[in-house]
């Protein structure tokens, strides 16, 4: 069986974000009873009262039409299609201490207004359209101590809706001290968190596009941007509560936001696994389109009814996501799909929370809860952002390692060139002073010649002439035979000898016929002339031999002579003929070994022909 592995970093990273999705959505579980909230079974809480369809703008009189009501009442499951605002009466008696009472709801829709007796307390904005949206928005009111009356008194809660989709929870009537803490604290959920989280998502969006921008070729970011920014209009909703136009197109903008939220969503993930599965992604967003011009031709109570059922739809595509992203992750080990994997159960989670709350079908969902999707939806893609930014940012130090090591390439690739260049200016320099040395210097050894008195001295000329054209010869950047340079140093080497009264020998044994460049050719030339000039010399000699063996990597040159020999360290610091040679031959990358004793001495050059 084969075993999972994850690097540390990924394990850390993970727990991490699960953390910060478990803190956002601790609140989400069936019957939790934060802290900060009234308890169900609190006394101060009220469940039962009168409701009256009344459309007076001040509390009904007690011979308006007033019905019996247990709270919470939703006027979905009542069939209150057509109904879009209602008066709910609670009666109560006056305080037995003089402390300050209050009236709190946490959670109505859409909006309320609070009377006392006939005297309104609060008033949560506008009634007409287009009406002010307090879903995510509790509400208190203190109840002056003057307004209180002997024997009974009226709590009114004036509520006003969307055809069809109006629901009060039970309500709270007692010190106001006990609903100052709750009060505040939902507020922050539900209205101040999510003004915070909309400027972060907005923030995330940004941070997305700029990614894009870096790197247009990968769409996986632009789709995540896309997702960021349909969640921000969706975040609008717990906040904002006043609009520019009617609530009909609001609504309609704001149920299309969450489908297409899903199609950026899927796209973003498949192409951040690297696959593409493009009939999926076309059906999903034919949903989505079709959602969305759906909700433009229904009403706004049709709307209330509608949009469920189509989230309940875009939450089966999240569930084909979460479950395509895990097989990813057992298939691939890739620590990303798992990343995704988790995101989407947590939305999922949140999602159906949200859709059974609103749909009112459980009763113990309204316990102290409230939406979630708009809280730990942030938190997700504040994960996934943070995880992508890092990611880039990863591939871009190895794009800069990449930079710099090619730019180091380029530059020595410059600065070979460079020599190159420099080589060559200075090679045509070279040659114009080897021609203009045997054009103009070359001229007057050859006088001396036809003027010498002496033949030693037409002898010395003729030597000088010899050079200097040998010198012109090998200064160019052409190359060589082997063969033909030994014929030229086998012919001086006889020349001189004889001259000198010794005897010569010389020997090739070549298989090859290789070519060496000049330059190489010149130095092997001067130092063959240096030692055959030494042995007629210095070395006393009788008998001289000049041997050339070469194989297809080697040339071996060997110079024997029988004269009485020489000590090496006394001759390296009397003369610089030795030392010369040595930097001659390593400048060509060639080898030099001595023999020398009583009997003679040996010379070895061996150069690789590879080298040159």
């Amino acid at each position: 069986m084969r075993v999972m592995k994850l690097p540390a970093w990924h394990l850390g990273y993970v727990l991490a974000w699960v953390c910060v999705c478990w803190i956002s959505t601790a609140n989400a579980e069936d019957g939790a009873s934060p802290t900060f909230e009234l308890k169900w079974e609190d006394p101060r809480v009220v469940y039962e009262g009168h409701i009256s369809f009344s459309n007076s703008l001040t509390p009904p009189t007690d011979q308006a039409h007033w019905q019996p009501i247990e709270l919470p009442d939703i006027w979905s499951l009542d069939n209150r299609g057509g109904v879009d605002r209602a008066w709910y009466r609670f009666t109560v008696s006056p305080p037995s201490e003089a402390v300050s009472w209050g009236v709190y709801l946490w959670r109505y829709s859409m909006n309320a207004r609070i009377f006392f007796n006939q005297d309104m307390l609060v008033d949560g904005g506008s009634f007409e359209t287009p009406v002010t949206r307090n879903l995510h928005r509790p509400l208190l009111a203190q109840i002056p101590a003057s307004a209180w009356q002997a024997g009974e008194n009226h709590v009114y809660v004036h509520l006003r809706a969307f055809p069809g989709y109006g629901h009060l929870l039970p309500i709270g009537i007692g010190p106001l001290a006990a609903f100052v803490e709750p009060y505040q604290e939902r507020h922050f959920w539900q209205v101040d968190l999510s003004r915070y989280l909309f400027v972060l998502t907005l923030l995330i969006a940004m941070i997305a596009l700029a990614l894009w921008a870096v790197d247009r070729r990968n769409s996986a970011f632009g789709y995540f941007a896309a997702a960021c920014l349909c969640w921000c209009l969706y975040s609008l909703n717990p906040f904002v509560g006043d609009l520019p136009f009617a609530n009909i197109y609001w609504l309609r903008l704001l149920h299309g936001s969450i489908e297409l939220f899903l199609v950026f969503l899927v796209m973003f993930v498949h192409r951040q696994l690297g696959v593409r599965r493009r009939w999926v992604e076309a059906v999903i967003l034919g949903y989505a389109l079709a959602a969305n011009g759906y909700y433009w031709t229904l009403s706004i109570d049709q709307i209330s009814r509608s949009a469920n059922y189509f989230h309940l739809g875009t939450n089966i595509v999240g569930l084909y996501l979460a479950i395509f992203s895990l097989r990813r992750f057992f298939k691939t080990r890739n620590p990303e799909a798992l990343l995704h994997c988790a995101m989407l159960f947590v939305l999922l989670g949140v999602s159906l929370h949200d859709l059974m709350l609103l749909s009112g079908r459980a009763d113990d969902l309204w316990i102290n809860n409230f939406l979630m999707f708009n809280l730990g939806a942030p938190a997700v893609l504040l994960a996934v952002i943070v995880y992508l930014t890092w990611r880039v940012g990863r591939q871009n130090s190895y794009w800069e390692a990449r930079v710099q090591a090619v730019t180091g390439e380029l530059s020595a690739s410059y600065e070979t060139q460079r020599q190159l260049e420099a080589e060559r200016v200075a090679g045509a320099e070279r040659e114009r002073i080897y021609q203009d040395l045997h054009d103009d210097i070359g001229a007057r050894p050859l006088s001396m010649v036809y003027r010498a008195k002496h033949p030693e001295d037409a002898n010395a000329a003729r030597q000088t002439l010899r050079e200097l054209r040998a010198i012109v010869a090998r200064s160019g950047s052409g190359e060589t035979s082997i063969q033909e340079l030994f014929a030229e140093w086998q012919h001086e080497a006889e020349s001189r000898a004889g001259e000198a009264g010794l005897d010569i020998e010389c020997e090739q044994l070549c298989k090859v016929d290789t070519q060496l460049g000049n330059e190489i050719a010149f130095h092997l030339t001067r130092m063959v002339r240096e030692l055959i000039s030494n042995v007629i010399t210095h070395a006393v000699a009788t008998r001289m031999e000049l041997q050339m063996t070469c194989t297809a990597d080697r040339l071996t040159l060997r110079i024997v002579d029988d004269g009485r020999g020489f000590e090496m360290q006394t001759s390296r610091t009397q003369g610089a003929g030795i030392v010369g040679l040595e930097r001659r031959a390593a400048k060509i990358g060639a080898n030099i070994q001595w023999q020398s004793d009583s009997a003679g001495c040996r010379v070895t050059i061996e150069y690789h022909l590879n080298r040159g």
